[in-house]
């Protein structure tokens, strides 16, 4: 579906990223939305995980 274009006054406006989520990637998620949950999900989340620990942790 396409969107009309966000401007400010009469300029394009450039989208907002999307932050990115890691409950998005939560196996219950993926199945929500209609998804299969696979070996690659599961590594996917595992490894958004330990970014996540790495990044708290400071490293």
């Amino acid at each position: 579906m396409a969107r009309p274009v966000r401007t400010n006054g009469g300029e394009p406006v450039p989208p907002r990223r999307r932050r990115f989520v890691l409950s998005d990637w939560l196996p219950a998620a993926v199945a929500a939305r209609g998804g299969r949950v696979t070996r690659e999900t599961e590594r996917g989340l595992a490894d958004l995980r330990a970014a996540q620990d790495a990044r708290s942790t400071g490293r």
